[in-house]
């Protein structure tokens, strides 16, 4: 039998400190924000990412997983009970930080109706300060914002240009790196620098 990892030590307040970061991280799009609670992790899975699926993500909750490990996986879905579904039907999609984000059009867009009706991907990073150059506009910033991520598609601009056009509607993305995360609404316009 493998070993089973736990999950918060202390389950309320861990997860009401996620909760803080992650809307703080929505809040002041591209600043990074840092979680403090500690878990014991199986290998293979970043602490910014397990700690936003366990705060998130729970058993009415589809989520499709991309990239980890079975250890990984069996780990979620004992502290989550969340139904594994394929990428089209997941509100939540995980993405290791070996796997190429999957495209953001085969995701849950919503609908005019109920645009809420949307996947969150929370995408492994290595680190959130290198890469591909990106200027940041919109709802949360006073003026434009240069940021530098790597391990990104070669057209995720136009990826993301065309999310940001369906507004209302869309997915919305967490970066993580480590015990680090941001936010990239769907409201936030994001083009080269």
């Amino acid at each position: 039998m493998s070993q089973l990892y736990p999950g918060w030590q202390q389950p309320v307040f861990d997860a009401q400190s996620v909760f803080r970061s992650s809307m703080l991280a929505q809040s002041y799009v591209g600043r990074a924000q840092q979680i403090e609670p500690e878990l014991e992790l199986p290998p293979g899975i970043e602490p910014a990412c397990a700690a936003l699926a366990l705060t998130l993500i729970d058993f009415e909750t589809p989520v499709c997983c991309l990239g980890f490990a079975p250890q990984v996986l069996s780990w979620l879905q004992f502290h989550t009970q969340a139904p594994q579904v394929e990428l089209a039907e997941a509100h939540f999609v995980l993405v290791a930080k070996q796997h190429e984000l999957p495209s953001l059009h085969q995701c849950l867009q919503g609908t005019d109706l109920y645009p809420d009706r949307s996947a969150t991907i929370i995408k492994e990073l290595s680190n959130l300060n290198s890469g591909q150059a990106l200027c940041l506009s919109g709802p949360g910033l006073a003026q434009p914002m240069r940021l530098h991520l790597p391990d990104l598609p070669a057209d995720f601009v136009r990826q993301r240009m065309a999310n940001y056009l369906h507004f209302p509607c869309g997915v919305d993305l967490f970066l993580c790196a480590g015990r680090q995360l941001l936010a990239l609404p769907r409201s936030t316009k994001v083009e080269e620098a």
